[in-house]
């Protein structure tokens, strides 16, 4: 199971990048151990970029992970708490997400 997903904000007309979360059935037979784990959505704490890694379980894994723009620690996020998420450009909480797929 896996979607594809983009934040978009309604203020200032900001958009995220696309995506592509949970697990297909590419990555499923993948002999690469990594590539089999499930994608999730982190961002970073020090300037709020989103990005896809690969993780079995966000919550509980010892994994840290890297911002690839500021090398900010990223953590998990929780589609929950967008609502209180400020948009990364101009900084009011209007971001919203947009769904461009899902598949079983």
């Amino acid at each position: 199971m896996g979607s594809m997903v983009s934040f978009k904000c309604s203020s200032c007309k900001w958009e995220s990048d696309m995506f592509d979360l949970g697990v297909g059935m590419v990555s499923y037979n993948n002999p690469i151990p990594r590539l089999r784990e499930e994608l999730n959505l982190f961002e970073c704490v020090k300037c709020g970029l989103f990005s896809a890694r690969h993780c079995d379980d966000p919550t509980e894994t010892k994994r840290r992970f890297q911002c690839s723009k500021c090398r900010g620690k990223m953590v998990y996020f929780d589609f929950e708490n967008l609502n209180k998420k400020p948009c990364i450009n101009c900084g009011k909480k209007t971001l919203f997400e947009y769904m461009a797929g899902c598949w079983d």
